[in-house]
């Protein structure tokens, strides 16, 4: 028979697993939106296919590629603003959904929003390498070159 052993897995600090959880309700903001955005736009304001593709575009897009320029953003002025501006753009996006009607209006806000989710991933993701190496690696480790 064989023994098994019994490992606790990965402890994580109570701040790190607040973190996780508020990047599960992002990412569940993020793409439930999509199909309520669409049937909002396609059956209440009445706008044509075209106008409806170039807004989704605008905000899957946005969320999608710019976190390779929000990472350096959040590393030049730190991962915590990073997540209240990415927290603040996604609220003006979706304010912005709820106070116009015109195409052009539409698709700013996407980008706006979608930019809030890539904001928020940079800055998120930036804490919790912090708080991975910090799990890792003791303070004056000698793995660790300074202390």
């Amino acid at each position: 028979m064989l023994a098994t052993a019994h490992s606790t897995g990965p402890t994580f600090s109570r701040d790190v697993r607040t973190l996780l959880r508020m990047q599960g309700v992002m990412n569940a903001s993020h793409f439930m939106t999509v199909p309520l955005l669409a049937l909002h736009m396609s059956i209440t304001l009445h706008f044509n296919s075209v106008a409806l593709a170039t807004v989704m575009s605008a905000n899957l897009l946005s969320a999608q590629a710019l976190p390779l320029i929000a990472g350096a953003v959040a590393d030049r002025f730190g991962s915590r603003q990073m997540m209240a501006l990415g927290l603040g753009l996604r609220g003006l996006g979706f304010l912005g959904f709820g106070v116009t009607n015109d195409v052009t209006a539409w698709v700013c806000f996407a980008l706006a929003a979608g930019s809030g989710v890539a904001c928020y991933e940079a800055g998120l993701y930036g804490i919790l390498g912090v708080a991975n190496r910090r799990r890792r690696f003791p303070p004056c480790s000698p793995r660790i070159t300074r202390c």
